[in-house]
């Protein structure tokens, strides 16, 4: 048989169910990475308020991805990327420059459409990793219209579009354990009974395409995150379960597990 073909019945037949897999994307701090435990090969979406620490999350994944050898793609929708924030966590953690620039392409686009036809080039370049960061700005700033009419038409063609063409890519690159990260600001809302939090983004069929969903916030001044959707763990729903974090000169910094019951925070003690 041809080796080609027996490839493509080993990603698309039968589930080997003796593979432990389970290989993670780092942020470089173990609590925080075993609370997301955000496996490779899977499709990840990080939500959450403005300037709450989203791309420093995306930056950490990226320079630790870098770190073991992989290829990573990071386009910069929003022009918040900063290439001296780079420099310093890439020394803080002793992983030389040139080694950086060279396996790590930054991006800066604006245009949804350009956005989607760079992430299939860069499937077709065998990049390890690519993040997204963001989806939401560009996607809501090609919905200029006149009118009611107008606006749901334009959503609707460009929401059908950018799925079908980001979940082709999305199962491409699960098949082949590389890994997709698309990131969205959002505004919180609460769930009945005031307790749990969802994530209104502005794009919820595109949303699907995630199978691990990362929520973050601020309350009372601190930074928080949460599971939304896992592959492989409860998610909040189930949990009541949030991580504290600060961010940090090398980049996120864990500070407690919590939970949150309105406006409580319950912090976890450590029973020796």
């Amino acid at each position: 048989m041809d080796e080609k073909l027996e490839v493509v019945i080993r990603r698309m037949g039968e589930v080997d169910l003796l593979e432990e897999g389970g290989y993670t994307l780092e942020t470089g701090d173990e609590d925080i990475d075993e609370f997301l435990s955000l496996e490779i090969g899977v499709p990840i979406l990080i939500f959450g308020t403005a300037f709450v620490g989203k791309t420093t999350l995306c930056t950490t994944i990226a320079i630790s991805a870098v770190s073991k050898g992989q290829k990573v793609l990071y386009i910069d929708s929003e022009r918040g990327l900063n290439p001296r924030r780079l420099r310093i966590i890439s020394k803080t953690r002793k992983l030389r420059w040139n080694l950086l620039t060279k396996r790590l392409k930054v991006m800066r686009i604006y245009n949804v459409d350009s956005i989607v036809r760079l992430v299939e080039e860069a499937y077709e370049n065998q990049f390890d990793l690519i993040i997204i960061d963001s989806i939401s700005r560009p996607f809501l700033r090609e919905l200029y219209a006149k009118s009611i009419e107008e606006l749901e038409g334009k959503y609707e063609l460009l929401t059908h579009n950018i799925y079908s063409r980001l979940a082709y890519i999305s199962d491409k690159l699960m098949e082949e354990d590389r890994s997709l990260i698309l990131v969205s600001e959002s505004k919180y809302g609460k769930r009945k009974g005031d307790k749990f939090y969802i994530p209104p983004i502005p794009f919820p069929s595109i949303s699907v395409i995630a199978k691990i969903g990362i929520g973050m916030f601020i309350k009372k001044g601190r930074r928080f995150m949460f599971i939304e959707r896992h592959c492989s763990r409860p998610a909040v729903y189930e949990s009541n379960e949030f991580l504290e974090f600060k961010i940090a000169e090398h980049g996120l910094e864990y500070v407690s597990r919590v939970c949150i019951d309105r406006d409580k925070i319950c912090y976890y003690l450590p029973i020796s």
